[in-house]
């Protein structure tokens, strides 16, 4: 039953996370059947231990609707608590920027990403070529999931990326020279390695070997999770000296960097509308989301008045 559910799922990622939810849904409140579960169950398992964030009781809420639905649908249970599943929404409103996580949100400054973080790639290793790759991903925009699955197909004759986001949308990337130049390099060794030209199908980041051969690329192979995206990101920002730094961290710096580019009478380059097309975002309210807590202007203005 629980296979069959899965079966919705379209990537590996997403089976194998939501699989092991689910399996601590049914385990945790002692069921191995969905007609045995009571609408008590059901809440304590989605509230957790009292300690859970805000953002993993919603998304053990989403999934414990989800599979209900697809139950009922097929006469498993008759279980039906939307009203309770709504109550307890709004208990635990949604959390932005990692308010709850261990390691707040992080937003570096130009300097600090270009310079540093940057610098930490640069050891004369296609590894360093490869990882750098993914950190100017990163600070372009993209997600994770969406550095995993670009292809040779998504680079454009004039630069520009395809990128496949949420939804399966499919939307332009515009890199700059840099990263045009460091990536025409990155293609020609791999074609070497290869001993071949790239199809349109091969992946552009490749994974790396285990066991005797770690720390050599297996060309052609692409990442499989994106905890490879985090561990580069970890590996590359402790070298840097910039302690903790998650994947998203790039994307908010990605935001706050341009929201932070000065004209040469000081006013702000790149407006809300400017950077929500960046992101990528489909409402302006996710993209605010991104610089709320950068955005102080008004109370640093307010606090020698008020003072």
């Amino acid at each position: 039953m629980v296979r069959a559910f899965l079966g919705r799922y379209s990537s590996a990622e997403s089976v194998k996370t939501m699989g092991k939810l689910l399996r601590s849904f049914l385990d945790d409140t002692g069921n191995r059947h969905p007609s045995q579960l009571t609408e008590a169950d059901v809440l304590s398992w989605c509230r957790g231990n009292g300690q859970l964030a805000n953002n993993t009781v919603r998304g053990r809420i989403s999934l414990a609707r989800t599979f209900l639905r697809w139950c009922r649908r097929r006469g498993h249970c008759d279980l039906d608590p939307e009203e309770e599943f709504a109550i307890l929404r709004r208990s635990f409103p949604a959390t932005y920027g990692k308010k709850q996580a261990a390691f707040p949100a992080r937003w570096l400054s130009k300097e600090e990403a270009f310079g540093p973080l940057i610098d930490a790639c640069k050891d004369g290793t296609w590894m360093g070529s490869r990882d750098q790759l993914v950190i100017r991903l990163g600070l372009l925009g993209l997600r994770c999931a969406e550095m995993i699955a670009l292809t040779f197909d998504s680079v454009q004759p004039d630069g520009t990326l395809n990128i496949r986001g949420k939804g399966n949308k499919v939307a332009p990337v515009h890199p700059g020279p840099t990263f045009r130049s460091l990536l025409a390099k990155w293609q020609r060794e791999y074609e070497r390695q290869l001993g071949r030209p790239v199809r349109r199908t091969d992946s552009i980041l490749c994974a790396a070997k285990a066991g005797w051969c770690r720390g050599q690329l297996h060309w052609g192979t692409p990442i499989a999770t994106t905890w490879t995206i985090r561990d580069v990101l970890a590996k590359r920002a402790k070298k840097a000296g910039l302690g903790h730094l998650a994947p998203h961290d790039l994307r908010r710096s990605c935001a706050g960097i341009l929201y932070k580019t000065q004209d040469s009478e000081g006013g702000r380059t790149f407006g809300l509308e400017d950077i929500r097309k960046v992101m990528r975002h489909s409402q302006a309210t996710t993209t605010q989301h991104y610089l709320n807590d950068l955005d102080t202007e008004a109370l640093d203005l307010a606090a020698p008045i008020l003072d």
